[in-house]
């Protein structure tokens, strides 16, 4: 055999080994084709949560379930129907504060994946926050300033609560 004749067979060998690998690699790929559902701004729906939310017991990444009180309803078309199971998760959470700050709780809803392939998204936060503290603020007008030394409320949804989520653009 000539150097000629095997320095060719040695080119063609190596060029096998290199160019078949990627081919079964171009054969296995697929193309992933999910298609998300956006609803319409201002679309609401309520849920009821299972779990009890708490801003003195409740701790970041905490998993809260929920189901959908009310059929989700665009267009005379149910979206996700009554009963529905949700999941999200605690994102933020702290509880009320000095200075008259009220407590928060922010969720981050699961997307769920819909009967036709379709996967629902929910773009934003569930936002809970606790409500004003009326009496720091009269305590204020009395004495000047008495109202920093008072602290926000808390915030309380025991389980079985109607909350309402609202899909933002």
């Amino acid at each position: 055999m000539s150097p000629k004749s095997v320095f060719l067979t040695l080119i063609i060998i190596l060029s096998c080994i290199i160019y078949l690998p990627s081919i079964t690699y171009a054969q296995n790929t697929t193309t992933n084709t999910t298609t998300y559902l956006h609803l319409p701004e201002k679309t609401t729906m309520q849920i009821i949560n299972i779990d009890n939310l708490d801003s003195k017991t409740n701790h970041k990444y905490d998993l809260i379930n929920f189901r959908l009180h009310q059929d989700l309803v665009v267009n005379n078309e149910i979206i996700l129907p009554k009963d529905t199971k949700l999941q999200g998760m605690i994102t933020k959470i702290h509880g009320s504060r000095l200075l008259g700050e009220s407590a928060i709780i922010r969720i981050k809803l699961n997307n769920i994946t819909l009967a036709d392939g379709s996967i629902l998204e929910f773009p934003c936060d569930l936002k809970l926050k606790g409500g004003k503290n009326y009496a720091n603020i009269a305590s204020s007008i009395i004495v000047p300033f008495s109202g920093l030394l008072f602290k926000g409320k808390e915030v309380s949804c025991p389980s079985g609560s109607i909350i309402e989520y609202s899909f933002e653009g």
